[in-house]
């Protein structure tokens, strides 16, 4: 019995780590929806957890730099918010200059952050010129 006490209270102090890192950058949304509130606490928990990882990961290569809690959950929010953004868009009149020949223009998007980019797996979709329907021949 005196054993998984102390074992208990061992694991406990992981515990009160990890929440009292949740409520220092807390998404503080108010919603009417209570699964939007659970949402954001899983949300939390995740970025947290990952954040922890990252740190022991980086005291098992020896490295002295470790991002902040802050900086960490930045970097992902900036990543998530670049994701999937088409560039160059361009708005008002067009030009009326005749020596201006239109050249099909190819998609431009966001360059995902540094981390995501050279981790050496497809995250995004590939996109193909023409897709063809398989329930009309029109495709």
């Amino acid at each position: 019995m005196l054993r998984t006490i102390k074992e208990f209270n061992l694991d406990m102090g992981v515990v009160d780590l990890a929440n009292m890192l949740i409520e220092l950058y807390q998404i503080d949304v108010k919603c009417k929806k209570w699964y939007n509130k659970i949402a954001h606490l899983c949300f939390d928990v995740a970025v947290v957890n990952s954040w922890l990882l990252n740190r022991r990961q980086m005291a098992q290569l020896q490295e002295t730099k470790f991002l902040s809690l802050k900086d960490f959950r930045c970097s992902i929010a900036s990543a998530e918010t670049r994701a999937g953004k088409v560039l160059g868009k361009k708005r008002g009149r067009p030009s009326l200059d005749k020596n201006t020949t239109k050249k099909k223009r190819s998609r431009l998007e966001a360059a995902p952050v540094a981390d995501i980019r050279h981790d050496k797996m497809e995250h995004r979709l590939n996109h193909t010129e023409k897709v063809s329907c398989k329930v009309c021949c029109t495709g």
